[in-house]
């Protein structure tokens, strides 16, 4: 499994990269933009750097990473991960320090990737929610593997929004979940893995990421799978599209609603 991490406009901010053991590090490969990697690489010395052809929106900076190997784990650039442990019954986030932690996490994601389609380890802001150790059928984002046959398989790729609407550069994500839920494909969460990603740093998605272009990538989402998504705005939100914004247009989805369609479209097949 290759170990990715994209970054763009972030060559002195790689915390995640930092994050990690040195042993660790030297696993791992950090993708950024043409003409960029030369930068980066000056500013990180010793860090294996791979350039895409091209300054790419992010849904074809997601797709790039899949086509990278049959399987990936593809990591944003500010992630920090914990592991879950129990102290008198209670959930405790105890930062992953040691080579053998990250390596226990990449082996565990990278394993049930022979099952699944996508699989991640849980975010820390919802994580102590979640008693069991996994979740299937879920969101998920910032840190996941993914299996390339199966999505070549399911014929899904990260740019579905992109080929249908040149403005609906983002929510690459939430399509690919959808796309390949509503094909009879499962992800999976890992509780007892955590990770840690703040909204907000210049670069990397924020320099693409705008009003527009988030409400027409939101608007195709809806287009594509109405009975599952709808769109609110949101007060007061962590971060915002657009510096000045106080508000900013989210999707909910109903992500569980739309993998039961397909099994139940299949079965009233079966039956007749």
């Amino acid at each position: 499994m290759k170990i990715l991490i994209p970054t763009y406009k972030r060559e002195e901010m790689q915390k995640c990269y930092y994050e990690m053991p040195e042993s660790i590090r030297k696993k791992i490969i950090v993708c950024t933009h043409s003409g960029r990697g030369k930068l980066l690489q000056e500013k990180n010395p010793g860090m294996t750097v791979h350039e895409f052809e091209g300054e790419l929106q992010i849904p074809k900076v997601r797709q790039a990473c899949l086509e990278f190997d049959e399987k990936v784990l593809v990591i944003d650039d500010q992630c920090i991960f914990w592991k879950r442990n129990y102290v008198e019954g209670k959930i405790k986030h105890v930062r992953l320090s040691q080579p053998e932690e990250y390596e226990q996490m990449f082996e565990e994601i990278e394993r049930e990737l022979d099952d699944y389609f996508w699989v991640g380890p849980s975010p820390k802001s919802s994580n102590t929610l979640h008693k069991e150790q996994r979740s299937e059928i879920t969101r998920s984002y910032s840190c996941y593997g993914l299996n390339r046959s199966m999505f070549r398989e399911a014929d899904v790729r990260f740019t579905g929004l992109e080929e249908i609407n040149p403005t609906a550069t983002i929510l690459e994500d939430f399509y690919a979940l959808l796309a390949m839920f509503t094909k009879g494909y499962k992800n999976l969460v890992l509780h007892d893995w955590v990770f840690d990603h703040k909204h907000g740093a210049t670069g990397g998605n924020s320099v693409h990421r705008r009003n527009a272009n988030q409400d027409e990538s939101q608007k195709e989402l809806i287009k594509l799978f109405p009975q599952f998504v709808k769109q609110y705005e949101k007060e007061n939100p962590s971060w915002v599209a657009e510096e000045g914004s106080s508000t900013r247009t989210e999707v909910r989805v109903a992500w569980k609603k739309s993998f039961k369609q397909k099994v139940t479209s299949d079965l009233e097949e079966f039956f007749g």
